[in-house]
């Protein structure tokens, strides 16, 4: 038995104006809740946070920012978690959370480093 068919191409050169494409993704943007902020992070600070990340911190370090972030940690390896933290930290509606988020640990890495209050400090950062 033989299949024999027939491809028509109904519209060989689709004008697409390239304005109206972008006009139409930015109106998307406009309605959503969180949107990420393209002026702030460029490529570079976004690999420069994930080689910061995966470098400087432990899976237990990661796991406390899920924690602080209220992220669920399910079974992620350590890639992973980065990424999740990453895509986080760029919404533009969590960047109070993340100041904060910085600030607290900054104080805690400071208490961690002073002889007296170093005593008490049992934090991870």
């Amino acid at each position: 038995m033989n299949v024999t068919y027939e491809i028509t191409e109904i519209n060989k050169n689709p004008i697409v104006d390239i304005e109206e494409f972008i006009d139409s993704f930015e109106a998307e943007d406009e309605g959503k809740k969180c949107s990420k902020t393209g002026e702030y992070y460029s490529p570079s600070h976004i690999f420069a946070m994930e080689t910061d990340y995966n470098t400087n911190y432990t899976v237990k370090m990661l796991g406390n920012i899920m924690d602080y972030y209220n992220l669920s940690k399910r079974k992620l390896c350590k890639e992973e978690i980065v990424q999740i933290i990453i895509l986080f930290e760029l919404e533009e509606c969590n960047r109070e959370a993340v100041e904060n988020r910085r600030r607290l640990w900054k104080n805690i890495r400071e208490l961690k480093a002073n002889a007296y209050f170093s005593k008490y400090i049992l934090f991870d950062t």
